[in-house]
């Protein structure tokens, strides 16, 4: 029960001066930095200091793309020689007969879009 007044308190003192909230940080943050001044995170070291020449010269090193890495995945999973199995080729023209009348239509619902806006 004790600490709900506390709570109840410090919210209407909160909400009434919110000012004292700021002095409040100030004088922790002022204390922080007088008592303990080495508490605080400093920059890592290679952000601070200068590269030696000699790494300078070594080109840094070209990480893959998420594409990339998404390719091999890709091939290692797939089976050796799917691309030479009939039912593979199949599919495959399959999905390029598929495609294409899929562009017909885009070029067609264009060609519609812009006679009826020629009519608007």
């Amino acid at each position: 029960m004790l600490k709900f007044i506390l709570i109840v308190i410090s919210l209407i003192i909160i909400m009434t001066k919110p000012f004292l909230i700021v002095l409040a940080g100030v004088a922790c943050l002022a204390w922080l930095f007088l008592k303990r001044p080495n508490s605080f995170l400093s920059l890592p070291a290679h952000l601070t200091t200068p590269e030696p020449e000699e790494e300078k010269s070594v080109p840094k090193k070209e990480y893959p793309t998420v594409e990339e890495i998404y390719a091999r995945e890709v091939e290692a999973k797939m089976k050796p020689g799917y691309k030479d199995d009939p039912k593979w080729q199949a599919l495959q023209k399959k999905v390029r007969v598929h495609n294409a009348r899929m562009a017909g239509m885009a070029v067609q619902e264009d060609r519609l879009e812009k006679l009826t806006n020629e009519v608007i």
